[in-house]
């Protein structure tokens, strides 16, 4: 276990969040120990300071700014194989970017929610807005 900080600022105040799934103790951002990066995810691991429970986690930062594709400039012209001008790379699509797909209709589509009554109890159900469908997304 480390004793210093995590080095990632969101990480310390997400990880205050959290709570051990044995005792419920909130987590202690100086106990965790950051592993390393896998798939563009952190992996870290926490340790209870109540019961010792070791847990790892993988988390995703957002990103607020959307990503555009990344333009290498350092290559242009020159005596290189490759010929000169501008390459574009790919980058990460934006999660706001994203559409759910309607399983009934197949397509992409803006989702809506629809407030249902079931066995007395009321449940707001992820509905299709696409036009002639309206089908329930979640079953």
């Amino acid at each position: 276990m480390s004793e210093e900080p995590v080095p990632y600022r969101f990480l310390a105040r997400f990880i205050a969040t959290l709570k051990c799934r044995v005792c419920g103790e909130t987590q202690d951002p100086k106990r965790a120990e950051v592993l390393g990066e896998k798939d563009g995810a952190l992996v870290v691991r926490l340790n209870c300071r109540r019961c010792g429970e070791q847990s790892t986690v993988a988390l995703m930062q957002r990103t607020e700014e959307r990503p555009r594709p990344i333009r290498d400039s350092s290559r242009m012209g020159g005596s290189q194989v490759t010929p000169g001008g501008i390459i574009e790379k790919p980058a990460p699509v934006a999660v706001s970017s994203v559409m759910v797909v309607c399983p009934v209709c197949k397509v992409p589509t803006r989702v809506g929610i629809r407030v249902k009554e079931i066995k007395g109890e009321t449940v707001r159900v992820r509905v299709c807005r696409r036009d002639g469908c309206g089908q329930e997304i979640d079953r």
